[in-house]
């Protein structure tokens, strides 16, 4: 049974310019999630699908172990499902049983979590297991004229954060699933036979925009694998 990681990263983004190569701490943020999956034993291959020659030249010169699929332009625009750029991989890819997307723009990832999901993968198995944290907002729907609903809660009882267990919400980060799943069904993820691995919510921020940088520089200081990495080997 192979088990592969990839990486979806377009040279394109319409929040920040070259987005996937951009430097956190100095360090590109490519290299967050690349790093944690080499320290996982049970991927096979870990793979970059991307359409970007700067991106490439990173991969051959600082991630030498990494495999480059080169995405095809349609799989490669901003109305490009990852289900779809997954699938073309896995076109490719034929004796891939066990997809491992990651999420090039959720940097705060550590192995352990990547190998508690590979274990209920096995233990259980599952169809699918993916990143998610736990939230406690409240929510509320507009619906027009003045009226207002709540999602989530009943507004007689409006709960206390310490009287509930909050909502499972998608971390990102990443999203384990099988060959059959995604080739067979067209899905990511399935509601039935699915586990999941929760994440702290300190570490759940994703890089869509500018002001997000210096912010998750600080976390990435403290949360970051590449940091305790750097540390560990002191």
């Amino acid at each position: 049974m192979k088990v592969c990681a990839l990486i979806l990263a377009r040279e394109s983004s319409k929040s920040i310019e070259s987005k996937n190569l951009v430097k956190l701490n100095d360090v590109p943020l490519l290299s967050y999630v690349i790093k944690p999956a080499l320290e996982c034993e049970f991927f096979d291959e870990i793979w970059v699908s991307t359409d970007s020659e700067a991106i490439i030249d990173l991969i051959e010169r600082i991630h030498r172990s990494v495999h480059i699929f080169k995405r095809s332009k349609q799989m490669a625009t901003d109305e490009c499902s990852s289900l779809a750029a997954v699938q073309e991989f896995l076109n490719f890819k034929k004796d891939a049983e066990i997809i491992c997307l990651l999420q090039a723009t959720s940097p705060s990832l550590y192995p352990q979590y990547l190998r508690e999901a590979f274990e209920k993968m096995k233990q259980f198995q599952y169809d699918s297991v993916f990143s998610v944290t736990r939230d406690h907002k409240l929510r509320w729907s507009n619906c027009g004229n003045g009226v207002m609903r709540a999602i989530n809660f009943d507004v007689s009882r409006r709960p206390r954060r310490q009287d509930w267990d909050g909502e499972l919400v998608e971390s990102g980060h990443f999203y384990f699933a099988t060959r059959e799943l995604i080739m067979s069904r067209n899905l990511l993820q399935n509601e039935q036979n699915t586990g999941y691995v929760e994440m702290p919510i300190e570490m759940c921020i994703e890089l869509d925009y500018q002001w997000q940088i210096p912010v998750l520089e600080i976390i990435l200081k403290n949360h970051g694998y590449i940091k305790a990495l750097q540390t560990r080997m002191k």
